[in-house]
């Protein structure tokens, strides 16, 4: 095993796999020499979510989310140095979700440094399934990606031939309760301002809409506003506990370590916010 893939999995990943740029391809993705000079490849890794945690839907699942998070900071900053150590070559963490550049050109279509799911899929880690998220064989869609980008010349993994799509009878797409999924000649095509509007219910975006009510309302109104529910988890969503509270389109997917019965065909229950809160 190459002493960069056995320090990750000593680090604790649950996979990891080489992809040089050449071998990198997002359309719609920044050139990611643009955050590295002289960059060459990465190093692609994956941490298994807890499925206990992930298949709660209050936000208390926040807690194993949040402990995925941390380990994804923590492998990934000592995966850098450990290439930096004994290669002599810079590297960058790649953050999984936040934080993003945000200006004038991309605010209304905001994306992500690196596109962490296309380079998961194209070194072999899984497929891009679809649901338009990464199914691994072993864990399914539950699992987090993430990346370090370097200017050490690393040779591509190869892709997996994996296709679970074919057999799987979980339907994804018409799981989705905000209708973000389309199948189009067999291309995924998923709308994710409707999807985000759903499933981060306490995000930036629905935080600005409850404002803009709220400046709008009459004083009695605002008062019953900021008496809710849904403003309370507003609020303790701006303190770092935002969350995704719909996993409708990902728990499902197979993996040989996940139970059956994620896939029901019953809806999970949501928390306290309500879909009419938010649309």
């Amino acid at each position: 095993m190459h002493p960069i893939k056995q320090k990750a999995m000593e680090l604790g990943v649950d996979g990891v796999a080489f992809l040089n740029l050449k071998d990198y391809s997002s359309h719609r993705s920044p050139d990611p020499k643009n955050y590295l000079n002289n960059a060459i490849s990465l190093v692609v890794y994956i941490l298994r979510e807890l499925p206990g945690g992930y298949m709660n839907q209050s936000i208390i699942r926040m807690n194993s989310l949040g402990g995925t998070d941390f380990n994804d900071y923590y492998i990934g900053y000592n995966l850098a140095r450990f290439i930096e150590d004994q290669y002599l070559e810079d590297t960058i963490t790649i953050p999984g979700h936040r934080p993003f550049e945000i200006n004038e050109e991309s605010w209304k279509s905001i994306i992500g440094p690196i596109s962490l799911r296309h380079a998961a899929s194209q070194c072999g880690l899984g497929i891009l399934g679809k649901n338009g998220v990464v199914v691994n064989p072993v864990w399914g869609s539950m699992i987090r990606i993430g990346a370090v980008l370097t200017t050490l010349n690393l040779e591509s993994d190869k892709p997996n031939d994996y296709e679970p799509c074919k057999t799987c009878q979980y339907p994804c797409d018409k799981m989705c309760p905000a209708g973000a999924i389309q199948i189009v000649d067999g291309q995924t095509i998923v709308d994710q301002t409707k999807c985000t509007k759903y499933s981060q219910p306490y995000d930036v975006g629905n935080f600005t809409r409850f404002l803009i009510k709220l400046i709008g309302a009459e004083k009695q109104k605002k008062i019953e506003m900021l008496l809710t529910p849904h403003w309370f988890n507003l609020f303790m969503a701006s303190m770092g506990y935002m969350y995704y509270s719909c996993i409708e389109c990902t728990r499902g997917c197979p993996g040989t370590r996940l139970k059956k019965e994620y896939a029901s065909l019953e809806p999970k229950r949501r928390a306290a916010t309500k879909l009419s809160d938010i649309l």
